[in-house]
């Protein structure tokens, strides 16, 4: 090979392999639901709840600790559930449906190791319930959709840098004021899904979860060793969806997961999920958690880097030729 080929040739290898090496280590979660959870015929019954339909993904959490200047890495994971209830119907009560009251059920899973209350380490959850339904599902409504395909990238991005500037460890009100602060002022990159406020944003801290009883269904994508808690329920009666239970049940909640530490500054780190439940029938769908500071990729950007790097490969056999 002469001089000038090796002198285009090896760069031009060395970036088609680290291209090819970031698509292939995306670190991607799979938004599955009852087919693969282990669900009975009836659904997935967790403590005093059986929930109709399942959708569950995970993340991988770095938690700040007081002990030590290494952050404790933890895969933890985000399941939706979702029901419906009747009135039980007594001799001579009226057959009407009105009354039906349809949950969505919010659970937190974490290996049973994990406490949340040591450490002086903190946790929030988000819930973006006020847009929920007003995000755009394309055609997905029985299957998933990532958060950036529903939010967009920059919006996904500047959330989670947003979240994470407004954390004020002195406070002895984070999640609150975090809250609060977020509410009514989305990022300017957001203004297209969230209008002028986010609408309700629920907020719950995790530093309290209690593990409920679970059966032969394990709603956690990390399986029957972990620990699931309950966060967040929503409910709404059929009156007030005009009898179709269809965009509550199927549709897509972003969830905002902060953790932080009491002791270290500019320690929080922020990761959303966006959970909807997964009908059997639709099979099952990739989707990716977006995290801050860290390499994870949406199936859409991981296809775009796949592309760019079959470019620069055709570019290298083009300029070889040409040399």
């Amino acid at each position: 090979m002469s001089p000038l080929r090796q002198h285009i040739f090896f760069p031009l290898c060395l970036i088609t392999s680290i291209l090819s090496g970031l698509v292939a280590s995306q670190s991607q979660t799979q938004l599955v639901g009852c087919e693969t959870l282990g669900c009975s015929s009836t659904g997935c019954t967790l403590g005093n709840a059986t929930n109709a339909f399942l959708g569950a993904t995970s993340f991988n959490a770095s938690l700040p600790t007081s002990t030590s200047s290494s952050a404790n890495q933890v895969e933890l994971t985000w399941t939706v559930g979702a029901l419906a209830q009747s009135p039980p119907q007594t001799s001579g009560s009226s057959s009407s449906t009105k009354d039906t009251l349809f949950t969505k059920n919010f659970y937190l899973g974490y290996p049973p190791t994990l406490n949340l209350t040591t450490d002086s380490t903190g946790g929030c959850a988000l819930f973006f319930e006020g847009i929920a339904r007003s995000i755009p599902l394309n055609g997905s409504e029985y299957g998933s959709m990532t958060c950036q395909s529903a939010l967009g990238s920059q919006c996904v991005n500047d959330l989670l840098t947003q979240a994470e500037g407004l954390i004020n460890t002195k406070s002895n009100t984070v999640c609150a004021d975090l809250q609060s602060q977020m509410q009514p002022s989305p990022p300017s990159s957001c203004l297209g899904v969230a209008m002028v406020t986010w609408g309700s944003v629920v907020v719950k801290d995790l530093t309290n979860s209690q593990p409920i009883p679970q059966t032969s269904c394990h709603p956690s994508v990390a399986g029957a060793g972990y620990d699931v808690a309950l966060v967040e329920t929503q409910t709404v009666r059929s009156e007030d969806v005009s009898s179709d239970p269809a965009p509550f049940f199927y549709s897509l909640t972003p969830v905002l997961s902060v953790f932080y530490s009491d002791t270290q500054t500019n320690s929080a780190k922020a990761y959303l999920s966006c959970l909807k439940v997964i009908d059997a029938a639709a099979g099952s769908v990739t989707t990716t958690t977006q995290t801050s500071g860290a390499l994870d990729l949406s199936m859409g950007r991981a296809s775009t880097m796949q592309l760019l790097s079959l470019m620069l490969a055709a570019i290298l056999l083009r300029v070889l030729r040409w040399v």
